[in-house]
């Protein structure tokens, strides 16, 4: 089994930054999940496991393993150190050790659990982070959507993403880019997803608000509020994608390029997702 943690690079060292796109960029590693925010450490058979990324690899791209973490070389040094890294992360991670304090406490939690954040920074660092998890230059709607909001600190509008939030229980991290979702049990729905999760908070980027939980976007333009965190069962997110495993994507799953869906080849898969990722 490959180990978990691993180094995503663009094609060059010096390339066109997924954020800020000035080009040519020295690009710098940054950590997804980043850095300060992870509370576990996982040791044994847990360490091969631990990783599942779901994003487009580019042709014939090969993974560098690393060994305190997953990272992507893909952002320029003012936007990883200074616009993303000091600017909006210090929120997240307060928020995900605000969080992670109060599950830790032996008092009887009432739930939803209540955690103090601004929303805006909060939603800022997840979107530069899932621009960060791409190989090559996000250029899609969403993505431009997302780019639009990070860098103008006075918007309240994420252009129609909506960003749903929860505690997310389990040891496993996981990363998903332009990965189209449905549920058939009630009925037909279906959205284009992004996802960041790790131990222990969860985030859903998605265009069609199509599950009941939390959305962070109701709170922008408040400062820092409390707002409310919904507990999904251990191993749900796992039950979730088990669902939507019919649907064609690339995965990239424990260090492993495998191809899920009705038998399409790779270059067909790639074109769809990424016809469906500019909707």
């Amino acid at each position: 089994m490959p180990p978990r943690h691993m180094i995503i690079s663009k094609r060059s060292d010096t390339d066109e930054c997924n954020l800020c796109l000035a080009r040519p960029a020295k690009l710098g590693l940054d950590h997804v999940p980043p850095q300060g925010s992870l509370f576990q450490k996982i040791t044994g058979k847990q360490r091969a496991n631990a990783v599942r990324g779901v994003y487009l690899l580019n042709p014939g791209g090969q993974p560098t393993y690393s060994q305190n973490g997953t990272k992507f070389r893909t952002l320029c040094g003012t936007c990883n150190n200074q616009r993303l890294g000091l600017g909006f992360d210090r929120e997240l991670v307060d928020t995900s050790r605000r969080t992670q304090a109060a599950l830790s406490s032996i008092l009887a939690l009432p739930w939803p659990l209540r955690v103090e954040c601004d929303a805006g920074r909060v939603i800022r660092a997840v979107f530069g982070h899932l621009l960060a998890a791409k190989d090559h230059t996000p250029r899609t709607v969403g993505d431009e959507k997302m780019r639009a909001f990070f860098f103008d600190e006075k918007l309240t509008d994420t252009g129609g993403l909506f960003v749903y939030f929860w505690v997310h229980p389990d040891k496993d991290a996981w990363m998903m880019r332009d990965v189209a979702v449905f549920e058939f049990e009630q009925r037909f729905v279906g959205t284009l997803c992004d996802l960041l999760a790790w131990r222990p908070l969860g985030f859903m980027v998605v265009r069609e608000r199509i599950y009941a939980l939390p959305v962070l976007n109701d709170y922008l333009g408040q400062g820092r509020v409390d707002v409310p965190l919904i507990r999904v069962a251990p191993g749900g997110l796992v039950e979730w994608w088990n669902r939507m495993r019919p649907i064609d994507c690339v995965s990239l799953y424990a260090g492993r390029v495998g191809y899920t869906g009705s038998g399409c080849s790779p270059s067909a898969i790639r074109r769809k997702t990424l016809a469906a990722s500019r909707c």
